[in-house]
C-alpha cells in the first residue's frame, strides 16, 4: 500500500491534481499519513502544491516521491482504497478468529457490522456527472419517457389526493417519512399503503420493529379484504380455513409478495442489515416501522447522533439500491399543546436531519373519539402540499376517502 500511496502523491503533484488527493481520509494513506498531512498543511498555508523535491527534503528521505509516474491520479487512489479495504478486513478475519471462543456470536457480528459501516464509505463513492452533456440527458429521458409509458415510473400509493400531488409516484431513491403521536394510525396508513402496492402487483419489504409478522399479516389481510375479515377474528382464528383458502385464490395472487422482517428482540436492525434483506429479495418498496427502534451502523447509543446517522444511511441506501424506502418516525409534542391536530414538520423527534433528508414528509393523525384519520403534507420535493382525510374502520381495514381538506400552515 506504501508504493500505491507515494505514486498516488506523485501523480497529483505532477497533474495539478491536489484537490483530488485532499478529498480522501488520511487513514488510506497508512505511513504515508504523514505525508499528506504536510501535504495538506502547504497548500493551505501557500496556495500552492509542494513539489516531490520539497517532499522529500522535509522528511530528509531521498526520493520519497517518485517522479516517473504515468497513472491518473484518481486510478491510484482507487487502488489505495481497495488495498486500504481489504488490509482492514484481513485484520477484522484475524481479530474474529482471536475472539471466537471468548465472545458471543451476537457481539461478534455487531462489532463485524461496526466495522464494515466504517469501511462502506470508501467502497461507495459519489457519482460525478455532467448534466450538459445533452448524449446523455437525452438518453435519461428517452428512458424515463420509456418507464412512465409502461407505469414504471413510481408506485402510486393508491391515496387519490397523495398520488395527485405526487405524479411520479414513489420512485427509486425516494425516502419518504409518515411521522405522528404515538397511537394516532401511522402503522395503519403505511399498512394501506402496503396492501395497495401490493394490489398492483408489488414486492414489499416491511421492517417491522414494533410488531409481529402474524400482527401485520392480520392487519393486512383486513385491508386487502375490504372489510370481508375483522382483524381480531384473524388474530383468534375465528375463520374457517375453507374461507381463507377460497379468498386467497382471488385475492392474493397478483404476483406480488409481502416480506416481513419482524423483530425478535435480540438483534438490532441497522441499514446494513436492510441492505443485505433488500440484495436477497430484490423489493420494489422498503418500509420500516419505525426509525427510533432502528440503530445507525455504528452502534450510535446516544439518541439524537444515532437518528442523524440513521436518517442519512437510509437516504443513502435508497439512492444506492435505487429504491423507495417509507421510514415511520415518532414526533415530539409542541411546546406542551394538546395533541388534537397533525404534528408539524418541526416536531419530527430527535434530529432534524431526518426533515432535512426526507423527499415527502406526511404528518398522520388519527382524532380523538372519532374514526377520522387526516395526511396532511409537510414537505414535498416533487409537487405540491395536499391534506385529506380518511373515514376509518380500523377493526375490518376500511378507509373510505372524506374530502380533500386546505393545507394548514406548518
Amino acid at each position: 500500500m506504501s508504493q500505491t500511496a507515494a505514486r498516488a502523491i506523485a501523480s497529483a503533484i505532477q497533474n495539478k491534481a491536489i484537490a483530488e488527493l485532499l478529498a480522501e481520509d488520511r487513514e488510506i494513506f497508512g505511513v504515508y499519513g504523514e505525508v499528506y498531512d504536510f501535504i495538506f498543511n502547504y497548500y493551505s498555508s501557500n496556495g500552492t502544491t509542494p513539489s516531490a523535491r520539497v517532499i522529500s527534503s522535509h522528511f530528509k528521505e531521498e526520493d520519497l516521491i517518485p517522479t516517473d509516474v504515468e497513472g491518473d491520479v484518481k486510478y491510484y487512489l482507487s487502488e489505495l482504497r481497495e488495498e486500504y479495504v481489504k488490509g482492514e478486513l484481513d485484520q477484522m478475519i484475524i481479530k474474529i478468529d482471536k475472539f471466537m471462543n471468548s465472545k458471543s456470536s451476537v457481539d461478534i457480528l455487531e462489532a463485524l457490522s461496526r466495522k464494515t459501516a466504517e469501511l462502506s464509505k470508501y467502497v461507495h463513492r459519489a457519482k460525478d456527472v455532467d448534466i450538459t452533456d445533452i448524449d446523455l440527458a437525452v438518453e435519461r429521458f428517452r428512458a424515463a419517457k420509456e418507464a412512465s409509458k409502461a407505469g414504471t415510473v413510481g408506485i402510486p400509493t393508491g391515496i387519490e389526493a397523495w398520488d395527485a400531488c405526487v405524479p411520479m409516484g414513489m420512485a427509486p431513491g425516494h425516502n419518504i417519512v409518515l411521522m405522528g403521536y404515538s397511537g394516532k394510525g401511522k402503522s395503519f396508513i403505511a399498512d394501506l399503503i402496503i396492501a395497495n402496492a401490493y394490489l398492483q402487483g408489488k414486492k414489499i419489504l416491511l421492517f417491522s420493529l414494533e410488531m409481529s409478522a402474524d400482527e401485520q399479516r392480520q392487519r393486512i389481510y383486513s385491508i386487502i379484504g375490504k372489510g370481508r375479515f375483522f382483524t381480531n377474528d384473524l388474530a383468534l382464528g375465528n375463520i374457517e380455513e375453507a374461507t381463507l383458502r377460497s379468498w386467497s385464490e382471488d385475492a392474493l395472487n397478483t404476483g406480488g409478495k409481502i416480506i416481513v422482517t419482524a423483530n425478535d428482540g435480540y438483534s438490532d436492525v441497522t441499514p446494513n442489515i436492510m441492505r443485505s434483506k433488500i440484495e436477497k429479495y430484490r423489493p420494489d418498496l422498503v418500509v420500516l416501522d419505525y426509525l427510533q427502534l432502528a440503530m445507525d451502523n455504528g452502534g450510535t447509543k446516544d439518541m439524537t447522533p444515532r437518528m442523524l446517522n440513521l436518517s442519512r444511511e437510509i437516504k443513502q441506501l435508497a439512492t444506492a439500491a435505487q429504491i423507495p424506502i417509507i421510514t415511520i418516525t415518532a414526533v415530539t409534542d409542541d411546546d406542551g399543546k394538546k395533541r388534537n391536530s397533525p404534528p408539524t414538520i418541526a416536531q419530527i423527534a430527535w434530529s432534524k436531519a431526518i426533515e432535512y433528508d426526507a423527499d415527502l414528509a406526511v404528518a398522520i393523525h388519527k382524532y380523538d373519539g372519532t374514526n377520522i384519520i387526516e395526511l396532511a403534507c409537510r414537505k414535498n420535493r416533487r409537487g405540491e402540499m395536499f391534506n385529506m382525510r380518511f373515514e376509518v374502520d380500523l377493526g375490518r381495514g376500511i378507509f373510505t376517502p372524506m374530502m380533500e381538506v386546505p393545507p394548514d400552515e406548518d
